[in-house]
């Protein structure tokens, strides 16, 4: 089970769209692997080294996050991910689920509406940014500006 600032620190990361493009996936330290160390029989343990991995990894919290977000939909929890098994990451979502944002589907067409749209959600700047592939900055022009 993970302490609370963990916890939190997930919940930011499922909540951060970005998650869900992998844009993590390149930085994993599983990375260069063949075969399917993380993808066992069921009741089975990955081996040492790959889990070894996971502990040393820098985007395991992401590879989780990508896991819970992606298992929230179809229900279905499959191999290990950020280090933890199925019924492992079962538990984390028992903790955080009420705490998750739903995804957002919203038309580009107008990035400042969006981008406002999306801070009422209490979306981050840095999220906003990633989601409407411009810089920081620009979102907060797009905040300061006028509605439309």
């Amino acid at each position: 089970m993970l302490p609370v600032t963990l916890e939190d620190d997930l919940l930011a990361v499922v909540n951060d769209p970005a998650t869900t493009r992998h844009a993590w996936a390149d930085r994993a330290a599983c990375l260069n692997l063949t075969g399917l160390p993380y993808f066992p029989d069921d009741g089975d343990v990955p081996p040492a080294d790959a889990l070894e991995r996971c502990a040393v990894c820098p985007v395991a919290p992401d590879c989780l996050a990508s896991a819970l977000r992606y298992e929230a939909v179809d229900g279905c929890r499959n191999g290990w991910w950020g280090g933890c098994s199925p019924a492992e990451r079962d538990v984390i979502w028992e903790k955080i689920s009420a705490l998750v944002l739903e995804p957002v589907e919203l038309p580009l067409a107008d990035p400042a509406s969006v981008a406002r749209s999306l801070r009422a959600r209490r979306w981050t700047v840095s999220a906003i940014a990633h989601e409407l592939c411009c810089s920081e900055r620009t979102v907060y022009r797009y905040l300061a500006g006028p509605a439309a």
